[in-house]
């Protein structure tokens, strides 16, 4: 497939502050270091907003395991960062908290437009960034994609987690109540927290996944052609092997068709604090075979490996939308899956995938035998699910955020407006740079944008001996 084209040159030339809790790791020379599917994303970013600033936490030296690559800075100043004290734990929390609230003040001070979040751990930075947008009166998206501080259906949690998830959603609540634009990822997130939000809402699917990505249509039917022949259906679950991912009610059920004798192909790839757990039924099962794979970086190998199974196992028991889903039907694998509000928004029962009710080992047992005997009736479901994959992509995912954010704020260059709906005042605060029409995506990032998957650039050092 050819690269895809670039976005058109249509920007928001607004002072904007991109506040997110993944770190950027500095080492002992001074080089920094960001997850490369982040940075993918932050290259985006820049297509259309050309004054961006990221505040993200700065930790010290780089970790030996994560998929890492540079974070270059270039001197013209068309990105900045602001380094945030890290926060991984509640001490450090505690201890930072004086210095974390001067920088991110600085920083909100200095922006037009404040992007930040309701969720983190162990404090979401939005509890301290969301009332200083508020309070300064600069404009406030909010973004949800998780709700991890509920605590999991199905699962009893403490009076401590009780207690923080009535409290976080409150808090939730209140901010996107106030907020001037809010993105969920699924409708369900916005009918829980946006009923009296005073700015606009919007749902938009969260994807990893790009056109270079999609396993071409003639492959994939080629794929399938072989695929219906098997004498049984191969599934996979790939993830984090924790509660909140239903590993145990997946276990539950694969223990359950061990029982009656079902001749079942399932496979694991991840790791995670349930891993003995799924060694030990591994041990214990004849009839279901089972086999545990470690994780593999995100990327080409893993795409090919997820194209070896007829469906994805997504048992999960959280609200949230998993981006996995559209990575299996970017390769036409369809998904056998738990009815959550997170999976329905991107499962069609019956069409793209089946969905089987939350928290029933039986009824996802009962799904997993019949459709193990029934591996050509995948293929029909699988395709269909790469047509609606081709429809959401990790780029068209910001090009229609960009469309929205340009709509909702579009100032003109260098002036004050006002948004029609809202009394707050933009006023930019720093330099006014230029955009030309048809002009290639700001600078800052050039080198890092390089090792984008969706650059040509990348496409070229990738095809080097």
């Amino acid at each position: 497939m050819g690269n895809p084209a670039p976005m058109p040159a249509r920007v928001l030339d607004l002072a904007y502050l991109l506040i997110v809790p993944m770190p950027i790791y500095v080492d002992a020379s001074g080089c920094k270091w960001i997850d490369r599917l982040w940075l993918r994303d932050l290259v985006r970013h820049l297509h259309y907003l050309p004054r961006l600033t990221l505040a993200s936490p700065a930790e010290r030296g780089k970790p030996e395991q994560g998929d890492l690559v540079p974070f270059v800075l270039h001197e013209d100043g068309s990105l900045g960062w602001v380094a945030l004290p890290s926060i991984r734990s509640w001490p450090r929390f505690l201890v930072g908290l004086p210095r974390l609230c001067a920088v991110l003040a600085r920083a909100v001070h200095r922006a037009d437009i404040v992007h930040s979040g309701v969720a983190g751990w162990p404090v979401p930075l939005g509890w301290i960034a969301n009332p200083l947008a508020l309070l300064l009166r600069r404009k406030l998206v909010l973004v949800v994609e998780s709700s991890f501080w509920r605590v999991t259906p199905g699962v009893r949690g403490s009076w401590r987690a009780r207690l923080r998830a009535g409290f976080s959603e409150r808090l939730a609540r209140a901010f996107v109540s106030r907020a001037s634009f809010s993105l969920f990822t699924h409708a369900a997130y916005a009918r829980q927290l946006a009923g009296d939000a005073r700015g606009t809402v919007h749902v938009e699917p969260a994807v990893w996944v790009d056109e270079l990505d999609l396993v071409p249509n003639d492959v994939a039917a080629s794929d399938w052609a072989s695929k219906a022949t098997a004498p049984r259906a191969r599934f996979l679950f790939a993830g984090r092997l924790e509660a909140a991912k239903g590993i145990d009610l997946l276990l539950e059920a694969l223990l359950q068709l061990e029982a009656q004798g079902t001749a079942v192909e399932v496979d694991f790839l991840g790791a995670g604090a349930l891993q003995q757990e799924v060694l030990d039924v591994m041990r214990r099962c004849r009839s279901v075979r089972i086999r545990h794979f470690e994780p593999l970086p995100y990327g080409a190998a893993f795409f090919a490996f997820l194209r070896n199974y007829h469906a994805l196992l997504v048992p999960n028991r959280s609200d949230e939308q998993p981006r996995i889903v559209f990575d299996a039907f970017s390769q036409a694998v369809t998904v056998l899956a738990t009815r959550t509000p997170g999976l329905e928004s991107c499962v069609d029962d019956g069409r793209t995938g089946v969905l089987v009710p939350r928290d029933d080992p039986a009824r996802f047992a009962a799904a997993l035998a019949q459709h193990s005997q029934e591996p050509a009736r995948l293929g029909g479901l699988a395709l269909a699910a790469r047509s609606f994959a081709a429809a959401h992509t990790h780029r068209g995912m910001h090009e229609r955020r960009r469309d929205l954010l340009v709509a909702q704020f579009a100032p003109d260059s260098g002036s004050a407006r006002r948004v029609p709906g809202n009394d707050v005042e933009l006023t930019p605060a720093l330099p006014q740079r230029r955009t030309t029409e048809g002009r290639e995506p700001p600078a800052p990032l050039r080198r890092a944008r390089d090792r984008d998957p969706s650059s040509a650039a990348y496409q070229r050092e990738q095809d080097r001996p």
